[in-house]
């Protein structure tokens, strides 16, 4: 396990050094399908020639995360920090590491149209709303 996790970090710390570096394997794309995955702007590199065989995505540093469902934590994060009239449900998160944390939540509203939410989490403090946007 431990070897495992050195394994990671340092392909974590590989790609921290070659981020600003062209990479072929570097994949980008902005759509959302009809499970609300958007995957807007997400540079990731596929690795699959791992000793042990296994395979990661990895984000680029910098950027989001691809679309998943949210943890218990950032269910309780979304309900604390939006409170707006517009009634929306978080159905998806991808994070992005900055100083701090930016939450990007594709919400869906009872008339079935999207949102996306940004909620910045500093490092100290509390979060806050960044933005609101309708999804086309």
């Amino acid at each position: 396990m431990k070897y495992m996790k050195f394994k990671l970090l340092l392909l974590y710390l590989i790609v921290f050094l070659s981020a600003c570096s062209t990479n072929k394997n570097a994949e980008s794309s902005n759509t959302v399908d009809e499970n609300c995955t958007r995957t807007k702007s997400v540079a990731t590199i596929s690795t699959s020639d791992m000793d042990d065989g296994t395979s990661a995505r990895i984000a680029m540093v910098g950027g989001y995360t691809e679309q998943r469902d949210l943890t218990e934590d950032e269910k309780i994060l979304f309900e604390q920090t939006y409170k707006d009239e517009l009634q929306l449900s978080p159905v998806s998160v991808a994070i992005q590491i900055v100083a701090g944390i930016n939450y990007r939540f594709i919400c869906k509203t009872e008339e079935n149209r999207n949102y996306e939410v940004i909620i910045y989490k500093p490092l100290r403090g509390n979060a806050t709303v960044s933005s609101v946007s309708k999804i086309k």
